[in-house]
């Protein structure tokens, strides 16, 4: 069963005894994308001061396990509360919402074999978000990217 953090103030506390880590913040449907999905992950070193946000949006429906569908691209930030203010901001990701260790449901996702039926639609939507993220509309011009899986100087 998932526990989750219950306000700032313990998420800070944790980061900051860990020192360092990667914690996985969840993979959410994307409605206008059929058989995609967004993950977010965060990584985070204390000492050296980096935070960065990770966002990789993954077509489930026609990758079971999401590694060769995929496109990504990461953002630094100067501190965890201004990268938790933005996922609240820019995903709806309350820090109530985070748990302390993401258990990810297999069931809860599309995937090729039981939605063998919908291919179609999800060769569409890859198609579609792919050309979308290769024209920049998923970056966020007012953060500071750090990776991008579509280099725009290479167009």
């Amino acid at each position: 069963m998932n526990t989750y953090f219950g306000s700032l103030e313990e998420f800070l506390a944790f980061a900051e005894e860990k020192q360092e880590g990667h914690m996985v913040i969840g993979y959410f449907h994307l409605p206008e994308y059929a058989g995609m999905v967004l993950y977010l992950g965060i990584h985070y070193h204390i000492a050296k001061k980096e935070f960065v946000l990770d966002l990789e949006w993954m077509s489930l429906g026609l990758d079971f396990y999401g590694d060769t569908l995929q496109e990504s691209c990461r953002y630094q930030f100067d501190n965890l509360k201004d990268m938790l203010a933005y996922m609240e901001h820019k995903h709806q990701v309350k820090i109530t919402d985070i748990a302390h260790k993401f258990e990810f449901d297999y069931k809860q996702y599309p995937n090729p074999i039981t939605h063998e039926d919908q291919k179609e639609a999800f060769q569409e939507a890859w198609e579609r978000f792919s050309n979308n993220f290769k024209l920049g509309m998923f970056l966020d011009s007012t953060q500071k990217l750090i990776y991008s899986s579509y280099p725009r100087n290479q167009e």
